[in-house]
């Protein structure tokens, strides 16, 4: 599970350098990131982006320790789908670069 919560960080860190790389306020496609980083510039999005990370990964730490409804083996499949979403965004960037 530290695995993929590790994982999970890594894809969403290089989503976070690819974004100020290679896009502006504009041409950012999430609406939300998009206002945060024209009003509050990248140190906004940066903060933004590490809340939303935060969220997802305590949110489904402590369902895991406190036993909730919710099993380990499906917090492992949504970080894998979130995973894979943000993987693909970060490769929607090769597509939209060139």
């Amino acid at each position: 599970m530290k695995r993929l919560f590790a994982i999970y960080l890594a894809v969403n860190l290089l989503d976070l350098i690819l974004t100020g790389t290679l896009l502006t306020p504009d041409t950012e496609a999430n609406p939300a990131a998009s206002a945060i980083w024209s009003n509050f510039g990248f140190g906004g999005l940066v903060v933004y982006k590490i809340l939303m990370v935060s969220i997802v990964c305590l949110g489904l730490y402590a369902a895991i320790r406190l036993e909730w409804e919710l099993k380990e083996r499906w917090a492992k499949a949504i970080l894998l789908i979130g995973i894979i979403m943000t993987a693909l965004a970060c490769l929607s960037f090769v597509f939209t670069v060139t």
